[in-house]
C-alpha cells in the first residue's frame, strides 16, 4: 500500500504524489533508512512502483537510476544501485513502469532516485515512484492509492 513516507515523488507539504519531469532531475525526496548497512532481503524485499500519471512527449527515452550515499546532498560519492532506460512509447498515461524488487544489497543512510531525460528535453510528464513490501496491481488506480 502506497505510504507518503517511502515516497520519492510526492511532495509532502501539498500531498501531490507525482513529480513532473521537463529535464534532468533528482527525485523530489530522498529515503532516510536511519543508519548505513541497511540490507533488503528477497524473501520480504522492498518494491520499487514506478507509474506514469501524464504521458511524456519529447524526450527519447528516460533513464531511472536509484542511488545510495551516506551524505543527505549526495554530495560525496552517491552509489548507483540500479537503472533502467525507459522509451517514450512506454511513458503512456496510467503505464505502470517499474514493479520489481529494488536490488538485495547493504544501502547507505540515504537513497534517491534520478531521471534523466535522453533527447530533447520533455515539456510534459509526470511519475510516482514509491517502496512498498508487494508489487502493485497492473490494474491499480492512480486516484484510488489509499494513504
Amino acid at each position: 500500500m502506497y505510504d507518503s513516507k517511502n515516497s520519492f515523488t510526492e511532495t509532502l507539504s501539498t500531498g501531490v504524489k507525482f513529480q513532473t519531469f521537463t529535464g534532468d532531475s533528482d527525485s523530489t525526496n530522498q529515503l532516510n533508512l536511519g543508519v548505513a548497512g541497511i540490507s533488503f532481503v528477497p524473501i520480504k524485499g522492498q518494491y520499487l512502483v514506478c507509474r506514469v500519471g501524464v504521458a511524456f512527449d519529447a524526450l527519447t527515452s528516460l533513464e531511472i537510476i536509484i542511488e545510495t550515499d551516506s551524505d543527505t546532498g549526495f554530495a560525496t560519492t552517491p552509489k548507483e544501485v540500479w537503472a533502467i532506460n525507459v522509451a517514450l512509447a512506454d511513458l503512456s498515461a496510467g503505464a505502470l513502469i517499474i514493479n520489481q524488487q529494488i536490488p538485495v544489497q547493504k544501502y547507505q543512510q540515504f537513497v534517491q532516485m534520478k531521471f534523466n531525460v535522453v533527447g530533447s528535453d520533455n515539456t510534459v510528464g509526470t511519475l510516482v515512484a514509491y517502496l512498498q513490501d508487494h508489487p502493485e496491481s497492473a490494474e491499480a488506480q492512480l486516484d484510488t492509492v489509499a494513504l
